[in-house]
């Protein structure tokens, strides 16, 4: 297996393991750099295993320009544009990392005297070998690929065991396969202490030549593309659509609403809210009617009063409306890409209809309330 902990004892990477900040925060660069250099070198252990891993990657990370546009409007291309834009930031940082080996070699012994070598000085990198494509492929492969299994630096501080990412050759070729109503059978890959191995737990019987499947967990079809390079076919009851609402800063009681907001546990510093919008006859948490009851008011006394709530209810209502009006008509995706954003495109119309479905049968209970009162 090849975990952060086997990247973090390797010569190599161990100077920035113990020093570069990214990698002490995220262990997934120091498991992608640890790949890096295991493609660079031709004496690797891990060669074999390498040459059998694809090429490039259906994530959108390594997705054309016309592919990423045909993203819009879906929430996923602004998700697409920041990783790769943090992935291009992480690669360039790494390259003038190993750009100071050369100036290093190039300073005289009483320079190098009492100082460090560069953190990537014994790595096998140069500022030729090292490049995007290497480094986004290595990010490709430990996106789609990763697996946790228990850390050697054992238990966290609460107790809990510390789990570690790493690629487990054989078992990280398994495709994704869900089965209603075996979501709650446990973890789909663990790891067995006892006989040092991980283990894929099988959710149906499977015969002599049969494909082994396993179930990657409840993913919305948006990680899946983003993560894992496909959307799977089919409904997915863990499905949503990720709802931004801003607060403009023109509001004249803006300072009230950020500051009501954040006592619901929004960021205080922030005016961009997010709500996430699942399937089904609850699309969404039931917080979101205080917070839209805020946003609508036009004094803070008049959050709770009845009016204020049918003016709430009609607001998602047409933000639903506008969201799903805002995909058009849909082509049929040709590309295997294109057919990944097309099912994707799909799901998150259906989820935005029967929000928008929601709010109005929601709106009419009010109005019928309303009509049984002046009745009365």
């Amino acid at each position: 297996m090849i975990s952060t902990d086997l990247a973090r004892k390797s010569s190599v990477l161990k100077k920035v393991f113990e020093r570069d900040i990214i990698v002490q925060n995220m262990a997934n660069v120091g498991l992608a750099l640890f790949l890096c250099a295991q493609r660079v070198k031709k004496d690797s252990r891990w060669t074999a295993y390498l040459n059998v891993l694809p090429s490039t990657y259906t994530t959108p990370l390594f997705y054309t320009e016309e592919e990423l546009q045909y993203l819009k409007p879906s929430p996923v291309f602004e998700e697409a544009l920041l990783f790769y834009r943090t992935v291009a930031r992480q690669f360039a940082y790494y390259l003038l990392m190993i750009g100071r080996n050369d100036l290093y070699d190039k300073t005289s012994r009483r320079e190098k005297a009492g100082t460090q070598p560069p953190l990537l000085y014994y790595s096998p990198f140069t500022v030729d070998n090292f490049t995007f494509s290497l480094y986004r492929w290595s990010v490709g492969t430990v996106t789609t690929r990763i697996n946790l299994i228990p850390g050697e630096m054992g238990k966290t501080r609460g107790g809990a065991m510390q789990m570690v990412p790493a690629l487990i050759p054989v078992l990280d070729m398994a495709n994704h396969e869900f089965i209603a109503g075996t979501e709650d059978i446990g973890e789909a890959v663990s790891y067995s202490t006892e006989d040092d191995c991980a283990e894929i737990l099988a959710a149906k019987n499977v015969a002599a030549g049969e494909w082994v499947s396993m179930y990657y967990g409840r993913r919305t079809g948006a990680e899946h593309l983003l993560h894992n390079g496909f959307v799977p076919a089919g409904e997915n009851p863990f499905d949503s659509y990720k709802l931004k609402i801003s607060l403009g800063h023109s509001d004249k009681n803006f300072k009230e609403k950020q500051k009501l907001f954040a006592e619901m546990g929004f960021s205080e510093k922030s005016n961009v809210y997010m709500y996430d919008i699942g399937c089904g006859s609850h699309p969404f948490h039931p917080s979101m009617e205080h917070f839209a009851r805020i946003y609508v008011s036009d004094k803070p006394e008049a959050i709770s009063e009845p009016a204020t709530l049918g003016k709430a209810v009609h607001f998602l209502k047409n933000r639903f409306a506008i969201l799903e009006r805002s995909y058009g008509v849909i082509p049929e995706g040709k590309t295997l890409n294109e057919k990944n954003i097309e099912r994707l495109k799909r799901a998150e119309v259906a989820i935005l209809k029967n929000a928008r479905i929601h709010c109005e049968e929601w709106e009419k209970e009010l109005f019928e309330v309303v009509d049984e009162v002046i009745e009365n």
